[in-house]
């Protein structure tokens, strides 16, 4: 029994799946088996709570608005193969040491 669209399932991987139609039921199974193999090789359950998290906002977004999840993908596609396709506009790419500079000395610290 699917819940009510309103509500959003709970962080269980059963009751995510429930609220999904089979074709994304299909893709989270994949996903779900991947995080799994992930979280058991790393030793790192944050992996799991975090995929849990991020599928329940997606099985909500399905039964209130189908098809969500593959427009969702679509874009996603899209902008990887645009990326791709053209240089990031704004010039050169910063690395995570600048930010950290550049945050340290907006802040003031040493």
């Amino acid at each position: 029994m699917r819940p009510e669209p309103s509500r959003v399932p709970d962080a269980d991987p059963s009751a995510i799946r429930a609220c999904l139609p089979s074709a994304v039921a299909v893709e989270f199974d994949r996903n779900w088996r991947a995080v799994m193999d992930r979280a058991k090789d790393e030793q790192d359950l944050t992996l799991v709570h975090d995929f849990l998290a991020r599928w329940r906002i997606m099985a909500h977004a399905e039964m209130t608005d189908p098809g969500s999840y593959f427009r969702l993908m679509e874009k996603v596609d899209r902008a990887t193969e645009d990326s791709r396709l053209s240089p990031p506009s704004g010039g050169a790419r910063v690395t995570g040491a600048d930010i950290k500079a550049m945050i340290k000395s907006r802040l003031g610290a040493p």
